[in-house]
């Protein structure tokens, strides 16, 4: 995933006058963005990013940049699933790529809705921050099977994270799903991954508590693990149902509620 591809979008956050303020923006087809005014207690700047027809289809490649200044608050979010297309022809493959940069004492919530891969799909993507020494990050990255008679029926989903913190790769990470690999899958529908970093992020959120409900425990599995040098953590969940994720994904940032304003997922 080395390729070099040229941006569609560009955003800049800064804090300025007691609130986050989005100061420079840029987006042209197939991606645009979408903006709600400061939010909560922090005055978070609240970002949509939306693509034409919900999606990609094969041979789409859509990359863009977002910058979060010192002590400046970004929820980065989406309306929709992103959905994954069936593929034109034979190798060709969509492509996404967000490159994220924050400055010391910034915080970017990147919390959008799952990837979904349709029947016959080929998707990448890599997802990459550059976090300045006090900067804070959350970090939401899920992916479903597809609609309720696809069930991990894509060509590829190929997905490459890289976290730095002062210059320092603290999580770098490959997941890669090929045709054939339903018949592993059991019934687990959907995966995702939750990364926290940094002393703004650590002070509100925490890994998720043991489930009390039994059916539900035994319908999702979750793994926290430390991050290196205990600058934060990340949590691994599976689960047979996107409805069941939601709801931890949820619980797991409604900390940061009353400062940002709201919950990416408790609207769904």
């Amino acid at each position: 995933m080395g390729e070099q591809v040229e941006l569609d979008g560009r955003l800049a956050v800064e804090y300025v006058g007691n609130v986050s303020e989005v100061t420079s923006r840029y987006a042209r087809y197939p991606l645009r963005f979408m903006f709600l005014p400061c939010q909560g207690d922090l005055g978070a700047a609240w970002v949509f990013t939306i693509t034409y027809g919900g999606g990609f289809v094969s041979g789409d490649k859509v990359a863009f940049s977002t910058s979060v200044g010192p002590d400046a608050t970004c929820v980065l979010t989406t309306q929709a699933s992103t959905k994954s297309y069936k593929k034109k022809s034979e190798h060709a493959t969509a492509y996404q790529e967000t490159r994220n940069t924050i400055s010391t004492g910034g915080l970017l919530i990147l919390a959008p809705d799952a990837v979904a891969c349709f029947t016959n799909s080929r998707f990448r993507q890599l997802q990459r921050f550059h976090l300045e020494a006090g900067a804070s990050l959350v970090f939401v990255d899920w992916v479903t099977c597809g609609r309720a008679h696809e069930f991990w029926d894509m060509d590829l989903y190929s997905n490459r994270t890289e976290i730095f913190l002062d210059g320092t790769p603290i999580l770098v990470e490959d997941m890669r799903l090929e045709a054939g690999v339903a018949n592993q899958m059991g019934k687990v529908s959907v995966f995702a991954t939750v990364v926290i970093v940094g002393a703004r992020a650590l002070s509100a959120l925490k890994p998720p508590a043991p489930m009390a409900d039994v059916e539900e425990a035994t319908q999702v599995v979750v793994a926290t693990a430390e991050l290196p040098g205990g600058v934060g953590f990340v949590t691994r969940l599976a689960g047979v149902g996107v409805e069941q994720i939601t709801r931890i994904l949820a619980k797991m940032l409604d900390p940061l509620n009353k400062d940002l304003g709201g919950n990416p997922y408790r609207s769904q």
